[in-house]
C-alpha cells in the first residue's frame, strides 16, 4: 500500500540542517587550524621548505577527509529519510539517467546524491540532490 502525502515522514530531512552546520562547522576548523600550522611552521622553521610541504600535504590530506566525511553524511540522510518511507535508494547512479536533458550538459563539476525513489499517492518519482557549477575565477557559482 502507498503512503498517502501526509503520512510521510520528513523527520531525517528536518534533521539535516542540524548535521549539516556541525561538518561545516568542523570544516572551518580544521581548515583554520592547517592554515595556523602551516604558519607557525613558517615561522619557527625559518622557510625550510620541507616543512612546509610536509605541512601542505597534510593539510590537502586532512581537507579531503572532511569532505569525505561531508559527502558520507548526506548521503546518509538520504538513505534515513528513505526508509523511514518504505522506499529504496538507488546507489552509485549515472547522471544522465536521472537528469533532464535541458541542465544534463550544463557545467562543470557535475555530482548527482544517491537517489530515493519515493511512491505515495498513486505517483513515483525519484528525489536527489544534483550541483553544477558555472562560470569562471569571481563569477563561478555552484
Amino acid at each position: 500500500m502507498m503512503k498517502q502525502l501526509q503520512e510521510i515522514d520528513y523527520t531525517p530531512l528536518a534533521n539535516m540542517n542540524t548535521g549539516w552546520r556541525s561538518v561545516s562547522l568542523a570544516n572551518k576548523n580544521i581548515v583554520g587550524m592547517a592554515l595556523l600550522v602551516i604558519i607557525a611552521l613558517l615561522f619557527f622553521v625559518q622557510y625550510d621548505l620541507t616543512f612546509i610541504y610536509i605541512g601542505a600535504f597534510a593539510a590537502s590530506f586532512i581537507i579531503g577527509r572532511m569532505a569525505q566525511k561531508a559527502m558520507k553524511e548526506r548521503n546518509a540522510i538520504w538513505w534515513k529519510f528513505a526508509e523511514a518511507n518504505g522506499w529504496y535508494v538507488i546507489k552509485d547512479v549515472r547522471e544522465q539517467l536521472f537528469v533532464p536533458p535541458g541542465i544534463g550538459d550544463i557545467g562543470s563539476d557535475r555530482t548527482l546524491s544517491d537517489v530515493v525513489h519515493a511512491a505515495f499517492e498513486g505517483h513515483e518519482c525519484d528525489i536527489f540532490l544534483y550541483n553544477f557549477t558555472t562560470g569562471a575565477g569571481k563569477t563561478r557559482q555552484t
